[in-house]
């Protein structure tokens, strides 16, 4: 009866929420989860001293084999070819072992086995969203490599506590980071509460892969004025459309928009226009800013970047000289008419942020201080 009655209500939703009833609804929902985090973020946090998994971190170990698991997306592009550069390393894409949307334990557990060849990996990265993570996978894992297991979330703000859209508080990521030796959290906030679970935090900003030989930027002539590029969600829709209606053509790239598809290579898109918009929420939020991969991917290419006031964004860039930043749709329209009349500054920034990315934004920079951290002599 329980079913029936869920499988009904399910019906109903699908049937009600549409068009601007379903905006509506999805605003509603947005702004109660960045309610609920805001409590936790200011509530007393109970620390443990010593996270429960401190004896796991080995000490001058030689770095020979990476597995990463994920599902994966941008990883193979951007991460794998990062992580290559630094140790051997093999990827499992997490959509090959799914048998209704549940992970087939014995076919992860044959493919890592055929990619180890005998050789056990010297660390295993995760990343994956809570609805993935379960005990046989962190007991295969363990069963089958000595090395330290080492996990990632990019959108700690929304999955941590599971309050984002399509989370679920009941299955949350932080009961999971306990179990890694190493969590890699792009949220500087979140420190306590890793350890407030009994995991180990490590501060990981975002990276991006700069392809070996791609020169400096020096577009003489941009083929577009101003273009974002990415899926076309609700807030970023609202965006666009704000902006169109006061006289700012913007062109749309991303699976989504009229007329366009998923981008398999942003770079050109990217260094053909002369301001990249940003839009730096953490998943569904338009209020809680959150670091994101896009703000090092654009601007590390060479690439002039216009995106959301984040206070992280100022220890990872120069802001006005490396990057660029609005904290409201003012402020965003009037940047913006003054900077697409200035196409030399605008190349310029994207010169300098190259520069600097090259020296400290790749995920190789990011993986060397995080195996130092693990005891690997890298």
């Amino acid at each position: 009866m329980k079913n029936l009655l869920q499988l009904a209500l399910k019906q109903i939703k699908f049937l009600i929420l549409r068009g601007p009833v379903l905006s509506c609804w999805v605003k509603i929902k947005i702004r109660k989860w960045e309610k609920q985090y805001l409590r936790v973020l200011t509530s007393p946090v109970i620390q443990d001293k010593i996270p429960r998994n401190a004896g796991k971190i080995q000490r001058n170990t030689s770095l020979d084999k990476l597995l990463i698991i994920c599902d994966e997306m941008w990883e193979k592009g951007e991460l794998l070819p990062e992580l290559s550069a630094i140790a051997k390393t093999e990827l499992v894409d997490i959509k090959i072992v799914l048998n209704a949307e549940q992970i087939d334990m014995n076919k992860l557990y044959e493919k890592v086995s055929r990619l180890s060849t005998g050789a056990k990996f010297s660390a295993v990265l995760i990343y994956l969203n809570s609805r993935w993570l379960n005990d046989d996978l962190f007991s295969m894992i363990r069963e089958n490599n000595t090395g330290p297991l080492i996990g990632m979330n990019l959108d700690d703000k929304a999955e941590f506590f599971g309050f984002g859209p399509g989370q679920n508080n009941q299955h949350n990521y932080a009961q999971w980071v306990s179990r890694f030796d190493l969590n890699l959290s792009n949220c500087k906030s979140f420190r306590e509460h890793y350890e407030s679970h009994g995991g180990r935090f490590f501060y990981c900003p975002p990276g991006l892969h700069i392809p070996i030989g791609l020169e400096t930027p020096h577009m003489r002539g941009f083929n577009r004025k101003i273009a974002f590029l990415g899926s076309a969600k609700q807030e970023r829709v609202r965006l666009i459309k704000s902006l169109r209606h006061l006289g700012v053509n913007v062109e749309t790239f991303g699976k989504g928009w009229p007329g366009q598809k998923w981008i398999d290579d942003s770079r050109n898109i990217f260094r053909e226009t002369q301001i990249n918009l940003g839009l730096g929420f953490a998943s569904g939020s338009e209020t809680l800013t959150t670091l994101k991969a896009r703000d090092f991917e654009c601007p590390g290419i060479g690439s002039c970047y216009l995106t959301t006031y984040n206070f992280e964004l100022c220890e990872h860039w120069d802001l006005g000289k490396e990057v660029l930043c609005y904290r409201s749709i003012e402020e965003l329209v009037e940047m913006i008419a003054f900077y697409e009349k200035k196409p030399e500054d605008c190349l310029q920034i994207a010169k300098a942020a190259f520069s600097r990315a090259k020296n400290e934004h790749t995920w190789a920079h990011r993986f060397k201080k995080i195996f130092k951290t693990l005891g690997f002599d890298v």
